[in-house]
């Protein structure tokens, strides 16, 4: 008996999410896939197509709402099993063990991401199909398990199936909610009919679900590339992935063909940003580690185009640095004419002095030279509505210094001596916020600068009041606490995010 995974497709807004869950299936099973295409393919779609092994059946234009088409896919059934994907989805792990009950059972659902048929929601969905099938609405809602239509098991023959489409005709007909028309269908013939339910593992949401335990993520409601959502990861991960698999196409796949969060996506991560530059500094003690991970910066599409000022001090030979010669990269040599600095003072003056010097745009980033890319791809966060975006942090660790006075003593001394924030001859052995004595004005958490974006006009400030009160130098040997300790004392506003999702240091 014949078995294969099936997709169903129409227009072109779902292209790049069908490619990418195709991609991920194609890491945990080599058998038969085939999509059901309704309309004709651009060509460099299908060329990908073709690549994944993917066989297309073309099916003609139907005046059907998507979901009644989808429902009445087992017409045209060519397979004895079949495993029916919906297009956002990402595959995480073996299928093969859902075929298996796809041909046990005759129809597989799925339930999704644990939710409850007898819950407020999905009660009151399923209620209002009693305009249509009034004696299915009270064994559905009794039934337990939500199922989701993204993730299906079918056999030809499947008894389930005809209603299935009959269903969700009339559904459509009486005007029952449309996003949901087939699912809800299907909730309401499951106790009526022979079935297996998936565990929701085999359906977990990518918006709130638990991305560990998933065997499949389900990216419902063009919700596959949201920011600010680290579930999203794993889809942008292998769109990444899809991107350099495939360079012949990479132009086609780079469009997002009327996906609209597809287009925000891509503004986040490829489009180059005029009013921001990129900083490091380097030495020749850091010398091979930026080195190594420049040229993996090059390799990031939100980075690579970028307008880069890199610091260096220290080397002999201009072909040293030879690595840095780029249309984009300014290279200034760094001094700080400040005898007794250390090393570490020597360097990091060169984010807070040497930006307020020579950085021309309305914002910077800087990026240590130890930064490793832990991802093929940068999304650029909302800085332009704060003065710092940072990794958060709970220390202050007096390195590079005697640490005879506590830093923060120091930085009221330069900052705020009229109305000091931190007690007098704190201990330096303090290194988190909550541990100090006195803590009255609840100050946020610290952040860490490898990964930092700043205001140019912020670091001007401190730049301009190091300058009146200590000539020119740090007042401690710290770029980041002296940037949080100002961006506290002046109200700025912070942005704290986990840089170690993109950077490793």
């Amino acid at each position: 008996m014949s078995a294969a995974v099936l997709y169903f497709n129409r227009g072109t807004s779902c292209y790049v999410r069908l490619l990418t869950s195709v991609l991920s299936l194609r890491k945990h099973y080599s058998g038969p896939v085939k999509l059901m295409q309704e309309g004709e393919l651009h060509e460099p779609i299908a060329s990908v197509l073709r690549k994944l092994r993917v066989e297309v059946r073309q099916l003609p234009p139907s005046t059907d709402g998507v979901l009644v088409a989808k429902s009445a896919l087992w017409r045209r059934l060519e397979d004895d099993h079949v495993m029916y994907l919906d297009a956002d989805t990402i595959v995480r792990g073996p299928v093969a063990e859902f075929l298996d009950w796809t041909r046990e059972w005759g129809f597989v659902a799925t339930w999704f991401n644990g939710w409850r048929t007898d819950g407020g929601m999905m009660r009151r969905r399923l209620e209002e199909w009693a305009k249509v099938a009034p004696e299915l609405v009270a064994p559905a809602v009794a039934f337990g398990k939500a199922i989701n239509s993204g993730i299906q098991g079918w056999s030809r023959g499947a008894d389930i199936l005809p209603r299935y489409e009959e269903l969700t005709r009339r559904g459509a007909d009486a005007k029952c909610k449309r996003i949901i028309l087939d699912e809800i269908a299907l909730q309401l013939l499951l106790p009526q009919h022979r079935h297996f339910v998936a565990d929701h593992a085999w359906n977990t949401s990518g918006v709130f679900g638990d991305v560990k335990r998933a065997r499949i993520l389900h990216y419902h409601g063009r919700k596959h590339c949201l920011p600010d959502n680290p579930r999203c990861d794993v889809w942008k991960d292998h769109y990444a992935e899809l991107l350099a698999s495939f360079p012949a196409e990479a132009r086609a796949l780079g469009e997002a063909w009327g996906d609209k969060r597809l287009a925000q996506f891509q503004d986040r991560t490829t489009a180059r940003r005029k009013n921001l530059t990129i900083v490091t500094a380097v030495d020749p003690a850091y010398a091979d580690q930026l080195k190594k991970n420049f040229r993996a910066w090059m390799k990031i599409p939100g980075l690579k185009g970028q307008q880069f000022l890199v610091f260096v001090n220290g080397f002999a030979r201009p072909r040293d640095r030879a690595f840095l010669n780029l249309p984009n990269v300014k290279v200034v040599r760094w001094n700080y004419p400040h005898a007794g600095a250390g090393r570490r003072e020597f360097m990091l003056a060169a984010f807070l002095l040497g930006v307020a010097k020579h950085v021309r745009t309305d914002y910077w980033m800087k990026l240590d030279a130890d930064c490793q890319p832990q991802r093929r791809w940068w999304e650029w966060p909302d800085y332009e509505n704060h003065s710092v975006v940072s990794h958060r942090w709970g220390f202050t660790r007096m390195k590079g210094d005697s640490a005879t006075k506590h830093w923060f003593n120091w930085l009221d001394e330069v900052f705020s001596p009229q109305q000091p924030r931190f007690p007098a001859g704190l201990d330096p052995v303090h290194s988190r916020i909550s541990h100090l004595p006195g803590n009255p004005h609840g100050l946020p958490m610290r952040f860490n600068s490898f990964c930092h974006l700043e205001r140019t006009a912020f670091t001007r400030r401190m730049a301009a009041q190091l300058e009146a009160k200590c000539g020119g130098r740090l007042a401690i040997p710290s770029q980041d606490t002296t940037s949080w300790y100002c961006a506290t004392l002046w109200g700025e506003r912070i942005k704290l995010l986990n840089m170690k999702r993109w950077f490793k240091n």
